[in-house]
């Protein structure tokens, strides 16, 4: 059973503007904007739907998977924006300006809906959000603003934010159950529950301004950023139970890229100019554990990292490069790239998780990012004097990693593992061959103890474990034995050699026996 939703809406805008004359100016502004719902639902049906849909109310939705491949259910949005300007003003009094701005906001959600029941022989829930900005090559330009005269201005403002509430989540009240299915043949199911969420971006910016005149400024500023709910959630749902006969994995992570830079040019006799490229990236990735988890084997709760231990992968610059070619050149920069993540696991209260195997909690505490952040002024007379560089960075990549255990984790549950074989008696005690001469053999599976003990025998369909036997007569001193003293009680002649012999037979045929 595999339920996609997908969505990957593209935005481009192109803008050209320009002027000329005694007083010119020219203006313009690219914008985007990405709104997006994207959800993959499996046994979610609203209470007020009419239209004849598999299950008329929130209560009752049963699906049964017999195929090995068992169910994927995925959410995926991909969200593409691109904007660009180009501005020229040229006169005596010039002036130029620019905005590019681009927002997305997009909610993904794969789950399971409340009040549902699933056996199978796979269970994958998977949702995925992505933000792409990306230029065709390195020298392909977002702004290119051009101002010339007597007196000229540039200024410019490029911003980019996005908000991805990603989801995967196995919904309240569910009962899942997921089997390995064929276990003894060629082909079989995994029996494995994965539940992920991820967010990623691939963002390029990048901004010209080039100005010239006797008195002549540049303001610019470009930001990238996150908002407050960027952010990758898995989710085992309130009241839920979930059991699995392979390994069990929930995980929240993100990575992506980002570069940003702006290049300015300012030439005149005075020239001031200001300029600032900010990233700023605050991803926030969760797994909840409201409901019952019961895993076969290892359980996996993964938050910020994944199962080598290898962090989620950031690789953010922000970069200014302006050159001043001016008598009395004015110049403040600032360049910041910051990466800080929240990374969390909680089994909540009421919560229990319990595995036959190993239990892994891992939340990234580090937050590591490859970072850079520089801005790098140069005026004629820095070149001049062997191209001495101001140079000012901020940046920073810190993380916070929780593990918050309010409930249960078990490991070892039923781990213990027995298999009987005993041998078929007849009503005269006496040991029940086939027809190939072979002895008749009885097995019998045990799982785990109660809590006095006791081993608890399988009864389900699948036993929890192969084998196979075959049957042949071994020849061992001690049946030799027991040949032997056979052949002596056949030939006592007294009551005392009766009972000894008789008494050596039943202690040897134990012996053998064991």
């Amino acid at each position: 059973l595999e339920i996609g939703a997908n969505s990957a809406p593209e935005l481009i805008v192109r803008a050209t503007a320009g002027s000329g004359g005694l007083l010119a100016g020219a203006g313009l502004e690219t914008l985007t904007e990405i709104d997006s719902s994207v959800k993959g639902l499996l046994g979610s049906v609203p209470t007020s739907n009419s239209d004849g849909s598999l299950w008329a109310s929130e209560s009752g939705k049963v699906v049964t998977l017999t195929g090995i491949k068992g169910a994927t259910i995925s959410a995926n949005s991909s969200n593409s924006v691109n904007g660009y300007g180009d501005v020229f003003s040229g006169g005596a009094i010039g002036g130029s300006g620019s905005v590019d701005e681009h927002s997305i906001k997009a909610v993904t959600l794969a789950s399971t809906g409340d009040n549902v029941t699933l056996v199978a022989g796979n269970l994958q829930i998977n949702a995925a959000g992505f933000v792409g900005k990306v230029n065709s090559s390195d020298s392909e330009t977002n702004i290119d603003a051009t101002t010339g005269g007597v007196a000229a201005a540039a200024g410019g403002e490029a911003s980019l934010t996005m908000e991805l509430d990603t989801q995967a989540a196995i919904g309240n009240d569910n009962d899942i159950t997921v089997n390995v299915i064929g276990w003894q043949g060629d082909n079989q199911s995994l029996g494995q529950l994965t539940v992920t969420s991820f967010n990623r971006f691939d963002i390029d910016y990048l901004a010209n301004f080039s100005t010239g005149g006797a008195l002549a400024g540049a303001g610019i500023s470009l930001d990238v950023f996150t908002t407050g709910n960027y952010r990758a959630l898995a989710t085992l749902g309130s009241g839920s139970s979930a059991v699995s006969e392979g390994r069990t994995r929930f995980a929240a992570n993100g990575g992506g890229e980002i570069d940003a830079k702006v290049n300015s040019e300012i030439y005149g006799i005075g020239t001031i100019g200001v300029y600032l490229t900010e990233v700023t990236v605050n991803p926030d990735n969760q797994v909840n554990i409201y409901g019952d988890l019961t895993s076969v084997r290892d359980v996996q709760l993964f938050a910020g990292l994944d199962e080598n231990l290898y962090y989620d992968d950031y690789i953010i610059q922000a970069q200014l490069d302006s050159f001043a070619g001016s008598a009395i050149p004015i110049d403040a920069l600032d360049a910041k790239a910051k990466l800080e993540a929240d990374n969390q696991v909680i089994v909540h209260a009421g919560a229990h998780v319990l595995t036959s195997g190993s239990a892994f909690l891992w939340a990234d505490k580090l937050g590591l990012g490859d970072m850079l952040a520089k801005a790098k002024s140069n005026s004629w007379i820095a070149a001049v004097a062997a191209g001495a560089d101001m140079v000012k960075e901020e940046s920073s990549s810190e993380g916070e990693g929780t593990v918050t255990i309010d409930g249960i984790v078990e490991t070892g549950y039923n781990r213990a593992r027995k298999i009987a074989f005993d041998l078929t008696l007849d009503s005269e005690n006496e040991v029940l061959t086939n027809s190939n001469g072979d002895f008749v053999i009885t097995t019998t599976q045990y799982v785990g103890k109660d809590d006095a003990g006791n081993w608890q025998e399988y009864t389900g369909d699948d036993q929890p474990f192969g084998y196979s036997y075959s049957t042949t007569a071994v020849e061992t001193e001690l049946f030799d034995d027991r040949q032997s003293a056979m052949a002596s009680l056949a030939g006592a002649l007294s009551d005392y050699a009766v009972t000894f012999y008789t008494d050596q037979i039943a202690q040897i045929e134990m012996e053998l026996l064991d």
